[in-house]
């Protein structure tokens, strides 16, 4: 991972937000925790973006002043943050769902 440790990245992802650009996308991963069931989950947000001048991420709006190639994911949810983290790094979301967070991460610069 560009600008970081991976596993300090995953260590610090509890209840944070942490942005990353990859391919020309930006990502911003959260895990979340629900109180009433317990749980933990990621959710992803991803929508075109670069860099600014500063390091920091900046997303892209169409004319509209809507994101460009917005999506959302919630992945499953977990009892503990360590199961969570365990599913998102093998989940195949990167690259047309064709790869997991281990095999991209490289290529990943953290904003």
């Amino acid at each position: 991972m560009k600008n970081g440790d991976v596993m300090d990245f995953l260590e610090r992802m509890d209840l944070n937000e942490w942005d990353v650009l990859y391919k020309g996308y930006g990502y911003l991963f959260q895990c979340n925790y629900i109180p009433e069931r317990k749980t933990f989950y990621v959710s992803i947000i991803k929508m075109r973006g670069h860099k600014s001048k500063n390091g920091g991420l900046v997303y892209e709006y169409d004319s509209k002043g809507d994101p460009i190639d917005y999506s959302y994911i919630d992945l499953p949810e977990f009892k503990t943050y360590q199961e969570a983290i365990k599913d998102f790094v093998q989940e195949r979301i990167w690259d047309n769902n064709t790869k997991t967070f281990w095999e991209v991460q490289d290529e990943m610069e953290w904003l």
